[in-house]
């Protein structure tokens, strides 16, 4: 429910600075408007200044901004007239140009205050939760993305344990880069540095247009470390006595390396999973019982990034670019929804 109120709100803000961008251009070009209200329905309030009537409606949602004359058209066709009817400081009585910047206001206000939401952001800083760059094949767990085709990470050659540096000459700090990355480029091939057995090396890597997200995907995990970092209370990994710091290093007699390692034992398991656990440097056996690593309650160590601005013209800068980033994204959205791909 919390989420659909917020969901409502952000998209009242939106429509609220769009109706804005119309309002404030109407009134530099000369065209009158009526009234300016947040929210729709019936009024709550309502204040007539001396240009508009300002309003608060019933229904929460959104808003509109009521430029005089706005119907002219829809009138001149229900009674047949070869004009527009056009009084002064009326929406048609403009000239064609100042209709036009009229129009195209509200998404261009939207875009300018997309920039501003990213530049406070970037200001102020956002910490986010990921894993480290290190991958594991999709494909070593016996998942290919299509039938029997290899997954792109298996053709450009990249190995389980290969950490992913750079990718187009673009730093990848984390999983996050990669996933953007990645998911960004369907369908291009793309230059990949790798660190592998701490040589690095280039190959070639060319995303797929997975049909269900519309995103690209290349088969990969992120390598995570069986370091346990929570663990929820009552869940059954609480029950096996599985503390925060424990290292898991062996499951149902088999070797893990990392948590995909973990998840697979759980998915194949029939019954109870035996654990060894390196604790203190004591090592510490137990059992647990469930079907799947997420209802067992484990929570692993991931990486904690915080991207923030050194200062203002770097927040602008950063600002920009990830409306530019948002704004190519869904442009491509739209276009693969066209050509009958879920996105």
């Amino acid at each position: 429910m919390i989420t659909v109120l917020l969901g409502l709100l952000g998209l009242s803000i939106v429509v609220i600075v769009h109706e804005f961008g119309h309002f404030v251009i109407a009134r530099s070009v000369g065209v009158d408007v009526e009234a300016f209200s947040i929210g729709w329905g019936p009024p709550l309030f309502k204040h007539k200044g001396k240009r508009t009537e300002w309003r608060i409606g019933v229904l929460p949602i959104g808003g509109y901004c009521k430029l005089k004359g706005e119907d002219g058209f829809r009138a001149a066709l229900e009674q047949k007239l070869d004009f527009i009817p056009a009084e002064k400081g009326s929406f048609y009585s403009a000239h064609p140009m100042k209709r036009i910047a009229v129009a195209v206001a509200g998404p261009a206000f939207n875009i300018l205050f997309a920039v501003l939401v990213f530049v406070i952001v970037m200001a102020i800083g956002i910490t986010i939760q990921t894993a480290p760059n290190r991958i594991v094949l999709a494909s070593e767990t016996g998942a290919l993305m299509k039938g029997d085709e290899p997954n792109p990470a298996d053709i450009a050659g990249l190995r389980t344990g290969d950490v992913i540096t750079a990718i187009d000459g673009r730093t990848i700090r984390d999983y996050s880069d990669l996933q953007e990355v990645i998911a960004s480029n369907p369908g291009k091939a793309l230059s990949v540095e790798v660190l592998r057995d701490g040589v690095v090396q280039s190959l070639v890597l060319t995303p797929r247009l997975d049909p269900n997200s519309g995103a690209g995907v290349i088969g990969v995990y992120a390598w995570v470390d069986p370091v346990v970092a929570s663990v929820k209370d009552k869940s059954p990994a609480a029950i096996a006595d599985l503390r925060p710091g424990d290292i898991i290093t062996e499951a149902n007699g088999k070797t893990i390396r990392n948590t995909v390692e973990l998840m697979e034992v759980f998915e194949n398991a029939n019954g109870p999973v035996n654990l060894t656990l390196m604790r203190d440097a004591t090592t510490v056996s137990t059992t647990i019982v469930a079907k799947s690593l997420e209802e067992a309650g484990i929570g692993f160590v991931g990486v904690t990034r915080t991207d923030k601005a050194g200062s203002l013209p770097e927040a602008f800068l950063m600002g920009v670019n990830e409306t530019i980033s948002t704004f190519s994204l869904t442009i491509k959205s739209i276009g693969l929804l066209f050509r009958g791909v879920n996105v």
